[in-house]
């Protein structure tokens, strides 16, 4: 299995440092640590030492490929704030470390910001920076720092890599992406994601080959950036299996009678689970999820990679384990279609790597040879 999946990342990876997540009017700790990539690196170095894995840079694409998926206001928003807050002081915020003496600490971030209102009523209209962050933001656990349009476009160009091998004839690539994608929308991000990069590496792949695509998304939350980029497209099937949203974030999408718009019909596909759904269960979905995207015959395989539904996850969405994450590499290996995975999901960190070694592990040696 020499060299058999190509893995990309950089070391800018490790700079996302979100402070903090605003979560019913508190301000907690920020999921998405820099101890992800950290872990993920780990076993990709591993990989790599036993001769499974081969590591390369992303590469930069121009900013077509970005319009591509996005708005450009929406980019020219993003990159217009964080410019704002390279000329922001650090900001000090007091934390409880010990809640039965009330000892409080004081903590220094780098300037970052939060949105404070959001569009009601039927004018969206504003012409403050205060009501812009509400139009292109969905929630307040996405901040903008003064590095966060460079992170983001480095985990776009991450994933665009990911892509670009696959048309060039590898059948495994794996794409370490941090900031994740799969909240954000051609207009707004959310859910710890600023750009899409797995819809970006879907459109890329569709314009540089005119092969179809299939997203399949395994994080436990629905990604719903993803479904409504794709939501009109026949040449993007996009499933995804995730918690239910009347019990799990993001709540406003991934019913199961979301199914498309137009010539879209019937190419998105939600798969919604109780939460704490067992493994045995959640494969049972995915050998239905395999049966559709065999149908659909398409020419890649895009798979928005979480690994947040892992049964030590501190958002307890399901019950899954190291040995069923395995078997839902084999079964997609197994499909033997040129894949890319892209990393969304996936925090706790004291298991992350043994998950993404196992998984690519897996993967690589389901594929019909």
């Amino acid at each position: 299995m020499s060299k058999e999946i190509v893995a990309v990342y950089n070391e800018k990876v490790n700079d996302h440092q979100p402070p903090f997540d605003i979560y019913n009017g508190m301000h907690i700790p920020h999921f998405d640590t820099p101890e992800r990539a950290k872990a993920i690196i780990t076993a990709l170095s591993s990989l790599k030492d036993t001769d499974d894995v081969e590591i390369v840079e992303p590469k930069e694409f121009g900013m077509p490929f970005i319009y591509s998926v996005h708005d450009e206001e929406y980019i020219g928003y993003l990159k217009k704030i964080s410019e704002k807050m390279e000329q922001k002081p650090s900001v000090l915020i007091p934390e409880i470390v010990d809640t039965d003496t009330q000892k409080v600490n004081i903590k220094q971030y780098p300037a970052f910001t939060y949105p404070s209102a959001f569009p009601h009523g039927r004018n969206p209209r504003s012409t403050s920076r205060q009501g812009d962050q509400g139009i292109f933001a969905f929630d307040t656990l996405t901040p903008i720092m003064a590095n966060t349009y460079d992170l983001a476009l480095n985990s776009a160009y991450i994933a665009l890599t990911g892509a670009d091998l696959l048309a060039q004839g590898k059948s495994l690539v794996y794409s370490l992406c941090r900031p994740p994608g799969h909240h954000a929308e051609s207009k707004r991000m959310g859910g710890y994601c600023y750009l899409n990069n797995a819809s970006l590496a879907a459109r890329f792949l569709l314009e540089k080959t005119q092969k179809k695509v299939v997203i399949l998304d395994i994080d436990a939350h629905h990604g719903n950036g993803t479904q409504d980029i794709f939501y009109d497209s026949s040449d993007v099937f996009y499933i995804s299996l995730h918690g239910d949203p009347s019990q799990t974030p993001p709540f406003y999408s991934g019913y199961a009678d979301e199914k498309g718009k137009g010539k879209g019909y019937g190419y998105n596909l939600n798969i919604p689970l109780p939460k704490g759904s067992e493994g045995d269960k959640y494969l049972e979905r995915i050998d239905f999820a395999i049966s559709k995207i065999k149908e659909f015959m398409p020419g890649y395989l895009i798979v928005s990679l979480g690994f947040d539904g892992y049964i030590h996850e501190p958002l307890h969405v399901f019950n899954l384990t190291t040995a069923c994450y395995e078997q839902i590499a084999n079964r997609i290996g197994k499909l033997n279609i040129p894949t890319l995975s892209v990393q969304e999901g996936g925090y706790f960190t004291k298991d992350l790597s043994l998950n993404i070694y196992t998984y690519l592990k897996s993967l690589s040696e389901g594929k019909i040879k």
